[in-house]
């Protein structure tokens, strides 16, 4: 596909498996939306970061906007975000359980 640019993705990431995603997206010159509640800014001109917690409507409202203003549209979203209770699995919730 050569220098061609290719569409822009998503990511809630700030480590891990959503780092290892902006990277495996940057290495094939795709254009890339991170987001994490203490992501920094990416020296990256074709990485826009969006601090905020994803679960904040205003957040990801920000995330749209920002990242459609930057790069005129958002092709796929990946939502790698998740929680850890550490707890014995017959103790959840059904609201906890819900929100896994």
């Amino acid at each position: 596909m050569g220098a061609e640019q290719k569409g822009r993705r998503h990511h809630r990431c700030i480590a891990g498996f959503g780092a290892g995603l902006v990277k495996a997206y940057r290495d094939r010159n795709y254009r890339v939306i991170a987001n994490s509640r203490s992501i920094k800014p990416s020296k990256d001109s074709d990485v826009l970061t969006i601090a905020g917690d994803v679960a904040d409507p205003k957040t990801a409202d920000r995330i749209v906007e920002e990242g459609l203003a930057r790069f005129g549209r958002i092709d796929t979203l990946i939502n790698n975000a998740g929680i850890f209770i550490a707890k014995p699995l017959v103790d959840y919730t059904r609201t906890i359980t819900l929100r896994l």
